[in-house]
């Protein structure tokens, strides 16, 4: 199975992106996860998994059958005088909803560098920062979110030592 990645992603953002495609084909357990990769590639993806698991890890992995959310960075926009519709965009998808703020932050900063002085209004929450034409919002804006969606880790070993 082949699933689409964007090419910036590398480190946590691409492991965790390949963890949760991986939860939506229901793997059974860690092994499962680690043999997607290359073989020369699967002790780091078993490093990054264990890393998870450990008590006050940032990213920690909830015990058997428990849901968890993934948050995934989502980027849209649109600017009609120039033509420019482009499909959304991912920017990378966290276990943990601090990394995911802390990276949209670092998104909206890297945006506000490129925008034009037609972007002359814009809105901000913890989670979604818009910039917009006043006046014009629904043709020439661009747009930031964390968008959630809750998965189910089914990992061998949970409580009933399934």
């Amino acid at each position: 199975m082949s699933i689409g990645m964007p090419a910036h992603l590398a480190g946590d953002g691409l492991l965790a992106v390949v963890l949760h495609h991986a939860l939506h084909l229901e793997l059974k357990c860690p092994d499962s996860f680690v043999e997607l990769f290359h073989e020369e590639d699967r002790p780091a993806a078993r490093l990054w998994l264990e890393s998870l698991e450990k008590p006050g890890s940032k990213r920690a992995l909830p015990s058997h059958e428990v849901p968890v959310v993934a948050y995934t960075i989502v980027q849209a926009g649109a600017d009609v005088d120039h033509g420019f519709f482009p499909d959304p965009f991912t920017w990378g998808c966290y276990l943990s909803l601090d990394l995911a703020r802390e990276k949209l932050a670092e998104l909206i900063a890297q945006e506000k560098k490129t925008l034009s002085g037609r972007y002359d209004k814009e809105e901000r929450t913890d989670d979604c920062w818009e910039a917009y034409e006043d006046g014009y919002a629904a043709a020439c804006f661009v747009r930031i979110e964390i968008l959630s969606s809750e998965i189910v880790l089914n990992r061998k070993g949970g409580p009933d030592g399934a």
